[in-house]
């Protein structure tokens, strides 16, 4: 799996990709596939025949197997006459008697199929808003729709609510509901009848989906598999308090009040501040003058400059484990020019201590850093996004050749190298105004922060690349920059350099 960092400083990535390096990767990715068809289709004589005659008397999960396998072939015609079997079979047996959940029936053998690779892919450092991000970004809609379904009903029967982490629970509440079934149907024919879609047509979408599943390696482990999840309190007990009504005891009783107010307050105040924040970036986006937006943006850098040292200088007062207390979360790059975007989330991340590496395979980011850095990387990017579409749209509108792809890509690398020129901007600015109110000691406490996101980066990617990007339009470009001038950039928090 290729794992692509974007350049760091002020490369913009216009260097054109070697045809020797494209043929490289075109090779690797057939490899992969290779052994990822190896492993989820073992050969079998049902499968070598698949194409003489023999299907029809192929049982359920001989036929799925011949279908994964018509499925990495990317045969069209051997995936239909699995299908048509499979409805086939699904009818003899129903025609017998046979329970919809029974196992002899092909709906049966396909959910059981994706369950058990969902479970496996948990393992495998998958989480549920990742999966169907890439069954979204490599299928249809449709498909993505059957996969938020099927994780539901995977998270129903594993019973694991009772220990489920805040952010996969939150994961879970964004994707589409699972329906509610009145005639207790089994998951698969419940979802086809919710979404109006033909039986035949849900198991080709099942066996799609199953196929993709299928096709997905492991990959980074960013938080802890459900098999690592724990009933009520995961950390350590403390010690055991000191005698009631000693000195130590009622020392220990003061600190520990101390701590928990402090927790407390700074909870509080981090809430406080994203609220301000969240509410200065609507603002920026909604307003149509430039000079309204630059005050919102004015504002709220400030308050995410000061947050972000707040916290280092807490940490560092505290004495906290900083290399623990890095987090890492994945961003969910979309289509068109996902690529080019990457660039975008690139620069607001170096202003703001994140590294960011990129799987194009998977069109999604990863993004290493502290919890308030990554807050703030995400929050910006969200709002430029917003900003540069509505520029991309009026430089389209204006421009003649505006709706050539050559043009769009241009213009979102050239915006995303110049908000990040801007960003540098505002780094050496807020870095004299910091070491002028409170001195040089906040250099080193960046640095050791710094080391330490490093540290997470190389543990969780062992290998890593610059990325590229094609040559871009001239007129684009020149468009990008312009739009990046005008662009607020809200909430680009300075720090200093590393």
């Amino acid at each position: 799996m290729s794992w692509l960092e974007p350049a760091p400083g002020g490369d913009t990535g216009g260097m054109a990709t070697s045809k020797q390096q494209r043929r490289a990767d075109k090779k690797r990715r057939a490899a992969q596939a290779r052994r990822v068809e190896a492993q989820a289709v073992p050969p079998s004589p049902s499968s070598s025949a698949a194409g003489s005659g023999s299907i029809g008397s192929a049982g359920a999960d001989e036929l799925i197997a011949q279908g994964l396998h018509h499925w990495f072939e990317a045969s069209c015609d051997g995936r239909d006459r699995v299908v048509n079997a499979l409805v086939d079979l699904d009818g003899a047996a129903a025609d017998r008697g046979v329970a919809a959940d029974s196992p002899k029936r092909p709906e049966r053998s396909l959910t059981d199929g994706m369950f058990a690779r969902l479970g496996q892919l948990w393992e495998r450092g998958w989480q549920p808003a990742d999966v169907v991000h890439v069954v979204r970004h490599r299928s249809t809609p449709r498909v993505a729709r059957l996969c938020s379904a099927m994780i539901h009903e995977e998270e129903r029967r594993a019973a694991r609510a009772d220990r489920m982490p805040a952010e996969w629970s939150a994961q879970l509440d964004q994707l589409p509901a699972a329906p509610d079934d009145p005639f207790d149907r089994p998951p698969l024919t419940a979802w086809a009848a919710a979404d109006r879609t033909s039986f035949p047509d849900a198991l080709h979408d099942a066996l799609r989906l199953l196929g993709l599943l299928r096709w997905l390696p492991a990959i980074a482990q960013l938080a802890d598999p459900p098999s690592r999840w724990k009933v009520g309190p995961t950390r350590p007990l403390p010690p055991l308090p000191p005698r009631p009504g000693s000195a130590a005891s009622a020392s220990a009783a003061a600190a520990s009040s101390a701590a928990s107010a402090a927790a407390v307050d700074a909870a509080a105040v981090s809430a406080k501040v994203l609220a301000t924040i969240r509410a200065l970036l609507a603002k920026a986006e909604r307003t149509e003058f430039p000079a309204e937006a630059e005050a919102f943006a004015a504002k709220a850098q400030e308050l995410m400059a000061r947050h972000s040292i707040d916290a280092a200088l807490l940490d560092a007062r505290h004495g906290d484990d900083l290399v623990a207390g890095v987090r890492s979360r994945r961003i969910h790059i979309d289509d068109p020019y996902a690529k080019e975007k990457v660039g975008l989330l690139a620069a607001v991340g170096r202003a703001n201590r994140v590294k960011v590496v990129y799987s194009q395979e998977f069109a999604f980011a990863t993004a290493v850093g502290f919890p308030e850095d990554l807050g703030a990387t995400d929050l910006l990017f969200t709002s430029l996004l917003v900003q540069a579409t509505r520029a991309l749209a009026d430089a389209t509108a204006s421009l003649g050749r505006g709706r050539s792809p050559a043009f769009r890509r241009g213009f979102w690398v050239a915006y995303g190298a110049r908000i990040g020129e801007r960003l540098v901007q505002a780094r050496h600015e807020a870095e004299a105004q910091v070491v002028a109110e409170r001195g040089t000691a906040i250099v080193p406490v960046l640095a050791e922060r710094a080391e330490a996101v490093d540290t997470i980066l190389n543990r969780l990617f062992t290998n890593t690349r610059q990325m590229k990007t094609r040559s871009v339009d001239a007129m684009g470009w020149h468009a990008g920059r312009t739009a990046a001038d005008l662009a607020a950039i809200d909430g680009a928090r300075a720090v200093l350099p590393e």
